[in-house]
């Protein structure tokens, strides 16, 4: 049904992201927020050249992670 889809839909992310968050090592998910830290301190401190930098950081560490992640890379 339709209404069954946009309840898919929906919740597809969030469990995507539970499923990422149990499988990290503690020292990833460290890494991740201090990242995160990084990006929102560029951009409250207005630097958006910073900001560019630090997210794509964080971007190609995820991009890696989700690489190491998959099923075609063993267990």
């Amino acid at each position: 049904s339709s209404q069954l889809d946009a309840v898919t839909r929906h919740m597809q992310l969030p469990l995507i992201m539970l499923q990422v968050r149990r499988r990290l090592e503690p020292a990833v998910l460290f890494r991740s927020v201090e990242e995160h830290r990084r990006i929102a301190r560029a951009i409250l401190d207005g630097d958006a050249k910073a900001a560019e930098r630090e997210m794509r950081a964080h971007l190609g560490a995820a991009a890696r992670i989700a690489g190491d992640m998959h099923p075609d890379n063993g267990p």
